[in-house]
């Protein structure tokens, strides 16, 4: 089976994010989400795990009903080998399938990087495609700004609609 990971924050998801999983589902077999981070509550991450989940899950809902969609999480560790062998952990059902790690912007990811660090561990071919993020220039950390300042005519363009709906509701958060 050819599988895609992609691990971020998805703090929250916007268009880049859904960017990315609707070419990987046109891509491969299976896309693996990887929410990280979610051990924190902080300004950087003011959503929890079930809540990142339950928006992709909005987007989403018949690819992961099928199980083509598969979302994990993972917290951040003290060492960067100790959230590497999580990750392995996690990918350990596939890891006689072809895994591709899907990302934008590898060279200054910090994720990607300690992956590349240690993939020999995975004792298998690991690939890595890199999407230059150039072709929509938005983050999460704008999001989160939009949504705090209650720019929310900004906001509509970078959120899918029911997604934005769950933000707009849930503005406080960002406070």
């Amino acid at each position: 089976m050819n599988i895609w990971i992609i691990i971020w924050r998805f703090n929250p998801i916007h268009i880049w994010h859904e960017a990315l999983i609707n070419e990987s589902l046109s891509n491969n077999d299976k896309t693996i989400i990887v929410l990280w981070s979610t051990n924190k509550i902080d300004k950087n991450n003011p959503l929890n795990f079930e809540q990142r989940k339950n928006l992709i899950t909005l987007i989403y809902e018949q690819q992961i009903d099928k199980w083509i969609i598969e979302i994990k999480s993972i917290a951040d560790y003290e060492t960067d080998f100790e959230w590497f062998l999580e990750i392995k952990k996690l990918l350990n059902p596939y890891l006689n399938d072809k895994l591709t790690f899907y990302w934008w912007d590898v060279k200054n990811d910090y994720a990607i990087n300690v992956i590349k660090e240690f993939e020999n561990n995975f004792n298998q071919k690991v690939y890595f495609i890199e999407k230059p993020r150039s072709k929509i220039k938005i983050s999460a950390t704008q999001i989160r700004e939009m949504i705090s300042k209650q720019d929310y005519k900004n906001l509509k363009y970078f959120v899918n609609e029911k997604a934005f709906d769950f933000l707009v509701k849930n503005h406080n958060l960002f406070e």
